[in-house]
């Protein structure tokens, strides 16, 4: 039986960065409690912007704390046969990528203070496996990483066909043995300085069946651990569309999402026939492309044409949390516009869809962006709204084998 399970909404606030200290720039945000984020517009004649979220992290929360409050809580139910989702939204140059660790090097990995939430839940869902087998008599784990560009699908994980890429194998737990590279992406491309247009990798359709939206011949890994689980999304986030912006060094030009999916052949349940139960979960973890105007990138030519389309994106995204996170009483049904972009295709089940759902907004205490600070609050705010339908993943099988 499906259960409502609301959205849950974080707001992490980063420190401010070195240059920003060095301009001795004024900071706009405070948190009078855990749950609560002030924000002052600038006017003394004015109230403050008072917001209230599931959970907030101020400047000095570690990235264990994040953790614990937060995607900690969602790896039982993800072990239970329920789909877990966790989106980061904000600006560039937030913290989205360092909080969810999608960039994690090799040290970073086995440092504690930086390690996001990708690799922490790796970490717990491969201990918690391989500690508790009493139950279960099989259970493999998949990865896929792909991002959106614009409006097209690429997969960040697929052999690039072009000459002269560069290609670096996987580490041997990647892949199974006499595993077809182009099949299980067991080949990466390696780009070491990364600033491409994607003009390598072949686009992929979205497309729509029975059981939901899927990407066509997405690179589905096998992994059996969480360091080959990580170093596959190492070798994805080297494909992932960069480039250089006033808000961000190495500012993400693509929306990424990495997904690891889990299917266990359970002993202490059966199916209609009498057979072991199989139950498969999906664990998806979405960073967004910067949410900033344009004026503030500096972006020109082909960089600006990506904002444009980012914003487009984003706007769409935006379209399906307002549309689901209207409280109204005396609303009527409304029309959730998910076919808008590929985005809101593909988040269609972590948005008012069959997903456990943590969204983390990250902002910037500077004065000097105040208004993306507000806008991405006010966005955040309307997603605490949204309730999703949640079935495990064997209810669901037994209520389509009975219809």
């Amino acid at each position: 039986m499906a259960e409502a399970a609301k959205v849950r909404v974080g707001v992490r606030v980063r420190p401010l960065l070195p240059r920003e200290v060095e301009k001795d720039t004024p900071q706009v945000i405070s948190h009078p409690s855990e749950k609560q984020v002030l924000v002052d517009n600038g006017n003394g004649n004015a109230a403050p912007h008072r917001f209230t979220y599931d959970h907030v992290f101020p400047v000095h929360a570690s990235q264990r704390d994040l953790y614990a409050s937060t995607a900690a809580q969602m790896l039982q139910p993800f072990l239970d046969g329920y789909n877990v989702t966790v989106l980061a939204y904000g600006q560039t140059g937030s913290g989205k990528t360092y909080t969810m660790g999608s960039e994690c090097g090799t040290t970073d990995k086995y440092d504690d203070e930086r390690r996001g939430l990708i690799p922490r839940f790796l970490y717990d869902m491969f201990m918690n496996l391989n500690a508790d087998v009493a139950h279960r008599l099989e259970a493999t784990t998949t990865a896929s990483f792909l991002e959106i560009y614009g409006e097209d699908v690429y997969d960040l994980l697929s052999d690039g066909h072009a000459p002269g890429t560069k290609r670096a194998s996987l580490p041997a737990s990647v892949g199974g043995e006499g595993c077809d590279p182009i099949v299980c992406g067991g080949v990466v491309k390696n780009y070491s300085n990364n600033n491409n247009e994607n003009n390598c990798l072949a686009k992929h359709q979205v497309l729509e069946d029975k059981t939901g939206v899927f990407v066509n011949g997405l690179s589905q890994v096998p992994v059996l651990g969480w360091e080959a689980a990580l170093d596959v999304l190492s070798q994805g986030v080297l494909n992932r569309t960069t480039a250089s912006t006033l808000m961000n060094t190495v500012s993400s030009r693509s929306h990424a999402v990495f997904t690891i999916t889990l299917t266990q052949t359970l002993k202490d349940e059966a199916d209609p026939e009498g057979e072991p139960q199989t139950v498969t979960s999906k664990l998806t973890f979405v960073d967004l492309a910067g949410s900033e105007r344009l004026g503030r990138t500096g972006a020109e030519g082909q960089r600006k044409r990506e904002g444009i389309q980012i914003n487009q994106g984003l706007l769409a995204l935006g379209n399906v949390v307002n549309a689901l996170g209207d409280d109204r009483s005396d609303k009527k049904t409304t029309h959730v516009p998910y076919r808008q972009s590929k985005l809101t295709r593909l988040l269609q089940d972590a948005l008012g869809g069959n997903s456990q759902t943590l969204f983390i907004a990250c902002v910037s205490p500077a004065a000097d962006s105040l208004n993306e600070t507000v806008a991405a609050l006010h966005y955040a705010n309307r997603a605490r709204n949204i309730k999703n339908r949640v079935v495990r993943d064997g209810e669901r099988w037994e209520i389509l084998w009975t219809t």
